[in-house]
């Protein structure tokens, strides 16, 4: 790829949708403990945590299978912030579900 084309990545604006969407999603459920219009934004995830988790993974592999399929269409700084933003979600996402899984054991729903 020539320099002039790198950093001319055809925009995809479904992908930068489901970034911005969890993005939001994250900001939203990590902050609910301390602010309170957000705590009935949590309490409902928690109640459908499956499906959630379900449709945040299909998201984030998403995102994943993007920036690893057109990593050579993207400009160096394009690509920093992409895999951090990524990054980022992709471990909010594991730390949410291994939280959910230790939940599922204490309550017992788990055996």
């Amino acid at each position: 790829m020539t320099s002039a084309q790198e950093g001319t990545a055809k925009k995809s604006p479904l992908i930068t949708g489901t970034m911005i969407v969890l993005a939001i999603y994250n900001l939203v459920y990590w902050l609910a403990p301390w602010v309170k219009p957000f705590g009935a934004f949590r309490d409902a995830i928690q109640t459908q945590w499956g499906l959630m988790s379900f449709l945040e993974f299909l998201a984030v592999a998403s995102l994943i299978v993007d920036i690893t399929v057109r990593w050579d269409q993207f400009g160096q700084q394009q690509r920093r912030n992409r895999l951090i933003i990524t990054f980022l979600l992709a471990a909010s996402f594991f730390v949410r579900l291994v939280f959910g899984i230790m939940s599922l054991y204490i309550v017992g729903e788990a055996h």
